[in-house]
């Protein structure tokens, strides 16, 4: 393990900081440790085969960031990404995102605004830059939860009051960084078929798939907000400052993987969850939470 850390230490990974000081982060198996920085220098050294974030995606988040963004501007930019466009307005008009489907892109802009027409944008390219051969199954599960929970995190934001209007997109990056571990994997496994056995797949997504998220966002230039819902999402009262944002993706976390037998059931289950009543919510918020997610999964 000491000579992977004399390694790498020269590689300025300001993300993954693997040290004795903080042996919470990763898992003791130092296979899995030295599997992280491995990934993480591929990452940086544009090594794994990972397809480049949309041209649109990209200048979308720059105009997200003028105090006053142009609706008009943002429109022409993602009509210049004709795939990327369809897309994102089929995800405008999806049940889980409007209650009436927008005619076009402009209308959708209209109505949802340019910082939500990013956070759906990032939403479906991220989508495109993830390739994992051989673990499709692992990864269509990933988007679809992933949606659920990005469709329930936006619900729970308003519920707890919280003010950024990131919550969709907090919500489905918050496993981004599986999807960068199956994609490294899937890679990996060509020379090493050992790293695709699923047991193997299942204990290391448990144990990177957070860090390795966060790794993902800031290499896209997103916001601490997006950051703390991956790094933090299974332990809220490590995110400091961003305690809230954790605890509600957490919360949104939970209601997605619950196996209910419909909405009200789904609402139930919540109710018997002592994280809700931590984050301030009660009963009828773990309904509306269920209602999220039952249109997310059927959108």
């Amino acid at each position: 393990m000491e000579a992977a850390k004399r390694r790498y230490r020269d590689l300025e990974v300001k993300t993954f900081v693997i040290d004795d000081d903080e042996p919470e982060s990763w898992s003791p198996e130092q296979f899995k440790q030295e599997l992280g920085i491995r990934i993480i220098h591929d990452l940086r050294q544009g090594t794994l085969e990972l397809r480049p974030l949309p041209d649109a995606a990209l200048r979308l988040a720059d105009l997200a960031r003028d105090p006053d963004p142009s609706i008009d501007d943002a429109v022409a930019v993602l009509e210049r990404d004709p795939a990327l466009a369809s897309r994102v307005l089929k995800l405008a008009a999806s049940p889980a995102m409007s209650r009436r489907p927008p005619a076009d892109l402009s209308q959708a802009a209209l109505t949802v605004g340019v910082h939500q027409l990013r956070d759906m944008a990032f939403a479906v390219a991220s989508g495109r830059v993830f390739r994992a051969p051989g673990l499709d199954d692992e990864v269509q599960q990933e988007h679809l939860h992933s949606f659920q929970v990005g469709v329930a995190t936006a619900e729970v934001f308003k519920r707890m009051g919280i003010g950024s209007k990131q919550g969709f997109l907090v919500g489905m990056l918050h496993d981004i960084g599986a999807l960068l571990l199956y994609s490294a994997l899937s890679q990996y496994g060509r020379e090493s078929p050992e790293l695709l056995k699923p047991e193997f797949i299942a204990r290391a997504r448990q144990t990177l798939h957070a860090a390795l998220g966060e790794a993902v966002i800031r290499s896209w230039g997103l916001s601490e907000t997006v950051r703390a819902g991956a790094r933090y999402h299974h332990h809220p009262s490590d995110a400091g400052a961003l305690s809230q944002v954790a605890q509600a993706v957490s919360v949104a976390d939970y209601a997605a993987k619950l196996e209910a037998a419909g909405e009200n059931d789904r609402a139930a289950q919540l109710c018997q969850h002592a994280p809700l009543y931590a984050a301030g919510l009660n009963a009828s918020d773990a309904a509306a939470i269920a209602t999220a997610i039952d249109s997310a999964s059927g959108a």
